[in-house]
C-alpha cells in the first residue's frame, strides 16, 4: 500500500506518538511517505527509533516553483477552495492567512501524490494537515482520513464541516473528542468517527514497586503550553488533603518562562 501521511512540523519532539505509528506502518511493509507542511526543523530532536522516517520525509515549499505550477494547472479548483476558506475562516485571520498560503502547496502535493500512485492520505491533526488532504482529495480523488486530537478541533470548528465531511474516516483519540466533533460539526456520520487512542509501546514499560507512604510525588512530562492544563494540575494538588506533596515538572515552553519570571520576582522583590 502507498500511504501518504501529512503533518505540520517535522521533526517535533512533542509528537513522538505520531512517529511511533509511522514506524509500525513501515515495519508492516507499507510504502510510506511523510509530508511536512513547514520546512524541516533542524533544531528539533529526531529520536533514534524514528530515524528511518527521515528518508521518507518530504516538503513542498509554500511558494516554490512546484506550487506555482500546480496553481496554474488547477486555477478553478484553487479559486473555489480559496473562496471556501475565506468564507469559513474570515473571523480567524491568522488561520485564514496560513490556510490560503497552503492552497498552491496542497495542489502541488496532489499532483505529486497522483504521479506516485498514492492509495490513501492520512492527515495527522484536523488543522493544516487536514486542509492539505481535503484539497489534494478534490484534485485526485485519493481517499483520506483525519486524526482529531485536541487543540486542532477545540480552537476552531469553522472549516471542519468541509474537511471532516469529505474524509473517508475520522479518528479521535478520546470519547470526549468524538462527542465534541459530532456535536459541533454538522452532518458528520457517527459511524465514520472512531475512537483510537494514541499508541503506547507497553513492551517498553516496566512496572514499579508500591509507592512510598509519604510524601506524595507526581511527575509531569510534556510541553508547557497553556492548553496542557498544568496550572489545573497544580490547583488540584493544592486542594488535596495530602501533606507534603511534591510535583516535578519536566518540560519547556511559554508557561515555563512565565513561571521563571514570577519566581525571580518573588525571590528578589523590588522596593
Amino acid at each position: 500500500m502507498k500511504l501518504a501521511v501529512l503533518v505540520t512540523e517535522y521533526p517535533k519532539t512533542t509528537e513522538t506518538f505520531i512517529l511511533r505509528d509511522l514506524m509500525t506502518f513501515i515495519d508492516a511493509g507499507v510504502d510510506l511517505r511523510l509530508y511536512h507542511i513547514t520546512p524541516f526543523r533542524k533544531a528539533e530532536i529526531l529520536h533514534d527509533f524514528a530515524r528511518p522516517t527521515r528518508a521518507r520525509a518530504r516538503h513542498i515549499p509554500l511558494a516554490g516553483a512546484a506550487a506555482l505550477r500546480a496553481l496554474g494547472r488547477h486555477p478553478g479548483l484553487g479559486a473555489r477552495h480559496g473562496a471556501t476558506i475565506v468564507r469559513r475562516l474570515w473571523a480567524e485571520p491568522l488561520i485564514l492567512a496560513k490556510s490560503l498560503a497552503m492552497v498552491p502547496q496542497s495542489l502541488a502535493l496532489a499532483d505529486e501524490l497522483a504521479d506516485w500512485g498514492a492509495e490513501h492520505i492520512h492527515a495527522e491533526f484536523a488543522g493544516h494537515p487536514a486542509t492539505a488532504a481535503w484539497i489534494a482529495n478534490a484534485v485526485t480523488g485519493i481517499p483520506y482520513s483525519v486524526s482529531c486530537r485536541a487543540h486542532d478541533i477545540f480552537r476552531t470548528q469553522r472549516l471542519l464541516r468541509e474537511k471532516l465531511g469529505m474524509a473517508a474516516a475520522v479518528r479521535t483519540v478520546s470519547d470526549f473528542a468524538r462527542r465534541f466533533v459530532l456535536e459541533r460539526v454538522a452532518g458528520l456520520d457517527p459511524a465514520a468517527v472512531s475512537v483510537i487512542h494514541s499508541s503506547v509501546d507497553t513492551a517498553a514499560l516496566r512496572p514499579l514497586g508500591p509507592p512510598p507512604a509519604a510524601p506524595f510525588h507526581i511527575l509531569y512530562v510534556g510541553s508547557l503550553q497553556p492548553r496542557k492544563g498544568v496550572d489545573i494540575l497544580l490547583d488540584a494538588l493544592a486542594g488535596l488533603d495530602v501533606p507534603n506533596w511534591r510535583a516535578t515538572i519536566a518540560g519547556d515552553g511559554p508557561i515555563a518562562a512565565r513561571w521563571k519570571r514570577s519566581l525571580k520576582k518573588e525571590a528578589c522583590p523590588v522596593g
